[in-house]
């Protein structure tokens, strides 16, 4: 009996002599041959990258097998640009240079025969790489204070690309990796943020080079923003894009207006008269008054809470009354001052305030901070309002002459002294650039480093006391 279990690769042809003997001659021979049968195997990886653009080559070999030369066949898409060949001698080849765009994972078949069952089979992946591209523009334009939003997209990639930027952003923009092979340049430019930003994109994901782009942010200041004056009659009067939300004009007063101020969303704004009755329109709520009360002094101004949802009051003795989230931080109330109080400006976080005398003095309560006064110079005209800069490390002051005067980080833009608006009863901040408009008491809204947004075209009726920008 010939019996047992071939070993692996063991398969072929074993020639044997078999004999025969029982004592009598001749003895029997026989000339034996004995095949072994062995199914073929696949012995190389199952998987190899090529990359989109280059060369690439794998070789896909089997182990021992008979009695055929084993033959070699791929099913599955293969890449535009790639082959498999078989090589006749139990190999076969797997080439070619992946077109571009062909970037991707390819499962393939792979399966050997010779005849003898079962055949070998594999599953293989080609992974074809490819480099990234970026393939949104290299330009794009926001607005101060505008919300704003640009997409990074990237080109055919494997795997998908990661995205960073490099350069110094405009301060309330950021840029964020989607992580889908895109990115998103948004947010809201802060005021006085305009200007140019070089900025470089890259995208990476393994595969060489890397992808680059100069790209160019540019943020302008609006095209108009909203400026409102008030008339002693309570008529109002919107510059730019500033929207009517209504007014006290042909309505009984008490008092006459002395002064406004916005809400923060510019959709609203409050009036206040010299007995401290406040007058809400549009978003702008009512959080008190003293119109009701008696008052040592006439109220000469007013100032919003950065959020809107209270304010200020101040006489001219510089009595202050807060209402709403407006917290007290003192006042001048019941002290003796030089000249009398005729504005106010708040800090922009809130937490503190400026009061202006006629003569330039500056009294500072709160987080706010001294930066300088003309209460001991001589003007030419007496001081009629006073406004902060944007991140309240400075201020301006106004003479009714249109002469300003400019403290700490306040850059001095221009002024109306000499010229024909005057008299000059307020100025306003531009909150997109840092300037300032003048206001005059004809109408005139006279910018200095500010969009011109228009102005009165005749004297009004009333004169005009007060106004409010956002």
């Amino acid at each position: 009996t010939l019996v047992g279990t071939p070993a692996a690769g063991s398969g072929g042809t074993y020639p044997l002599t078999i004999g025969a003997t029982n004592g009598v001659s001749p003895n029997a021979t026989q000339a034996f041959t004995l095949t072994v049968d062995e199914a073929p195997t696949i012995t190389s990886a199952a998987a190899t990258t090529f990359t989109a653009g280059m060369a690439g080559t794998f070789s896909v070999t089997t182990g021992h097998d008979f009695p055929a030369a084993t033959t070699l066949a791929s099913t599955g898409a293969l890449p535009s640009g790639v082959t498999f060949t078989d090589n006749g001698n139990g190999t076969a080849t797997l080439t070619g240079t992946p077109a571009a765009g062909s970037g991707g994972s390819y499962p393939l078949t792979l399966t050997a025969h010779n005849g003898t069952s079962p055949d070998a089979t594999q599953a293989f992946t080609l992974t074809v790489g490819e480099a990234p591209s970026i393939t949104s523009a290299n330009a794009t334009a926001f607005a101060v204070r505008s919300p704003g939003s640009f997409t990074v997209t990237t080109g055919h990639a494997e795997p998908t690309a990661a995205l960073t930027e490099t350069g110094a952003l405009p301060n309330g923009i950021s840029f964020t990796d989607n992580g889908n092979g895109t990115a998103t340049l948004s947010g809201t430019p802060a005021s006085a943020s305009n200007g140019t930003y070089p900025l470089t994109f890259r995208a990476s994901n393994g595969v060489s080079p890397d992808a680059t782009q100069a790209f160019t942010l540019t943020v302008s200041l609006p095209a108009s923003l909203p400026v409102w004056t008030v008339a002693s009659d309570g008529g109002i009067f919107a510059f730019g894009n500033a929207g009517f939300f209504g007014s006290m004009g042909g309505q009984p007063l008490n008092q006459p207006i002395v002064g406004m101020a916005a809400t923060p969303s510019g959709h609203g704004y409050w009036l206040v008269a010299t007995d401290g009755g406040i007058f809400a329109f549009g978003d702008a709520a009512f959080y008190g008054s003293t119109g009701a009360i008696h008052l040592n002094k006439p109220i000469v101004g007013m100032a919003a809470t950065p959020d809107g949802h209270g304010y200020w009051l101040v006489a001219s003795d510089g009595g202050i009354f807060a209402f709403g989230d407006a917290a007290f931080f003192g006042s001048m109330g019941g002290q003796p001052l030089n000249q009398p109080i005729v504005g106010m400006a708040a800090t922009p976080s809130g937490h503190g305030y400026w009061l202006v005398a006629s003569d330039g003095g500056i009294f500072a309560f709160g987080d706010a901070a001294f930066f300088g006064s003309t209460g001991a110079i001589h003007l030419n005209q007496p001081i009629v309002g006073i406004a902060s800069t944007l991140n309240g490390q400075g201020y301006w002051m106004v003479a009714s002459d249109g002469g300003i005067f400019a403290f700490g980080n306040a850059g001095f833009f221009g002024s109306g002294a000499g010229s024909s608006a005057p008299p000059i009863v307020g100025i306003s901040l531009d909150r997109a650039s840092g300037g300032y408009w003048l206001i005059g008491q004809q109408g005139a809204v006279t910018p200095f480093n500010a969009p011109a947004v228009g102005s009165l075209p005749s004297p009004p009726a009333r004169p005009i006391v007060g106004s409010a920008s956002q």
